[in-house]
Formats: C-alpha cells, structure tokens, sequence
C-alpha cells in the first residue's frame, strides 16, 4: 500500500469519530466544546485589530475603610475597531486583574473592549459575620466596576448596550449574583442594613450615576450553591446572597456557563442543576462542558462572548 494511500486511510479514521461525536445528542442546554464550522468561520471573518492598546492601573471605586487601597482596573481595547461589545473581567479566589491578561488580550483581538478589574476576595465561607459586611462589599465592588465601564466604554469605543460579565472561579459564584440582580441589588442591601443595623455601605464608586445591569454573564469553574448553606442559618442574608434567590428578575439576559470535565473543585451536577433552573424561568442559558480544568478557556471564552453578542 502505498505512503499517500496509508495516509488517506488514516485521516479518514480519525475524522470519523469526531463527525459521529458531533451528531451524538446531548441534554438539553449542554454542548461540549461547541467549536463547529460556523463559530470558526465567524472567528475567521471577524475584523482582528493589529494591536491591542492597554491602559493600567485606572480607579473605579474606593473602600470606605481608607486603609484599603483604591480598586484598579485595566483596559483591553481593539484599536481598529469601534461600537466593540464590553466585558467586565472578575478574577478568582486570591488572585488579581493580571492574572487574566492572555484571556483579556484574546477577547480584545476579537474586537471586545475589556475591563479587567481587582476586587476584593476575603473568606466568602466568614463573609456572612458582621451581618455580611465582606458580601456587601463584594457585591459593591462588582456594581461599581459595571457602572464604570458602562459609563467610560465610549472613551475607548465601546457600546454600553451591549455590556457583558465574564468571570471565573470565586468571580463567577459571587459575580453571578450581581449579574442577575443588576440596579436591585443596592436597594436589597439599604433595605436589609436598615432592618439589621447594618453592614452599612463598603464601597464607594467613581461612577455612581450608569446602571449596573449586564446584558449577559458569562462564568467559569463557578460554585453557584456556596452559599447555601445560609439558607438556614439567615434566611434573610440568603435573599440577597444566593443567586438562586435572584433567578427571575432578568429573564431575557443571556448566561453561559462553563466547567472543565477535569475541574475536580466544582460539582458538575450543581452546573446542571443550576443551568436547567435559570432555563426553566426563561432565561437564554447553555453549559457548555470542556476537555480541561480549573481554568479559563481563552478561546472557547472569546467564542462564547462571540455568541452572546450575536457575531
């Protein structure tokens, strides 16, 4: 048998496998890395700047215990592109913004404008002490970031309509809960420290003026039952908290979620349970399982902020 035949026989048994994968059905709302022919093309034809301008270290928000430092965020922004998509980036447990500075270019070379923002990560398994002082801040801070980027995404060419939460790990289960809640979730906290005699306010924004609603959220290696635990323990704390308590309120935002199939830190049958909910109430949402770990999938991520916009 000749080299070129030997060579023919072979790719041919290895493409037939991936085809029957592709046709094999899956549950509903689940896909396992959904890279097909169509989001290649699209990946392909979309305009790819020839450079990304990066601008450090810009203060969104100040804590109210001025022993803290100032809250800093970076810009990604596609340089040859204008009217871009915007994402808020949230890092993880003990980690900071340049952490995530390969999935912020990767978004920003698809023509995402990109704030990847510090925020502050204590304890979250303590943060219900002090009548949830360290979740008001927390929650504070990812609100303040929004309202930053929504106000400021025409300076660098972005389209505040089209604003995007992209999270990972302890960014995605605390994140998602500000997310979901948007503009409410301040007046729940006022609300609730009025009733409680605290925490009072943790954060204070630069811009305190634009919304902090997302159009869509996009979360990674995320544990989205962490805090149900409260729901025993303070009921009342839980309501504002647990973003199983905030499904509903925007039903027409777009979510997807992602897990590693090697992420042995999150339950995936948490990520299903939680992703037929979000279905269940109306909402646009997919899981989307992938070959990897605790992690950020670059490109998959940038696919999937691709689908959420529409491109």
């Amino acid at each position: 048998m000749s080299n070129i035949m030997t060579k023919s026989l072979a790719c041919l048994f290895t493409f037939l496998p991936v085809l029957a994968a592709c046709s094999s059905p899956s549950p509903s709302g689940i896909s396992r890395n959904p890279i097909d022919s169509s989001a290649v093309a699209r990946a392909t034809l979309s305009p790819t700047p020839s450079y990304v301008q990066l601008t450090e270290d810009i203060i969104y928000a100040y804590p109210m215990d001025t022993n803290q430092p100032a809250l800093l965020l970076d810009v990604y922004a596609p340089s040859e592109i204008e009217a871009n998509p915007v994402v808020v980036f949230l890092h993880g447990l003990n980690a900071n913004k340049n952490a995530h500075e390969r999935e912020s270019r990767a978004l920003a070379e698809r023509g995402v404008l990109v704030f990847t923002i510090n925020w502050p990560t204590p304890n979250s398994d303590l943060a219900w002490e002090n009548n949830g002082r360290d979740f008001r801040m927390m929650a504070e801070a990812h609100a303040c970031a929004i309202r930053y980027a929504r106000a400021r995404a025409t300076d660098f060419g972005g389209d505040p309509t089209q604003l995007i939460m992209v999270a990972f790990s302890m960014g995605a289960r605390i994140g998602i809960t500000a997310a979901l809640a948007g503009d409410e979730l301040p007046i729940l906290w006022k609300e609730f420290a009025a009733t409680r005699g605290g925490p009072p306010s943790q954060i204070e924004c630069v811009e305190n003026e634009a919304s902090a609603k997302v159009m869509a959220f996009v979360g990674i290696g995320g544990r989205y039952n962490s805090v149900n635990y409260l729901k025993a323990m303070d009921a009342e704390l839980w309501e504002i908290v647990s973003p199983y308590a905030h499904i509903g309120r925007s039903p027409n935002q777009r979510i997807r979620l992602v897990l590693g199939e090697r992420d042995t830190g999150v339950s995936s049958e948490i990520q299903v349970e939680f992703n037929q909910l979000l279905i269940d109430a109306g909402y646009d949402s997919s899981l989307t399982m992938w070959d990897g770990a605790h992690r950020v999938p670059a490109e998959l991520t940038a696919d999937l902020v691709d689908d959420v916009v529409g491109k």
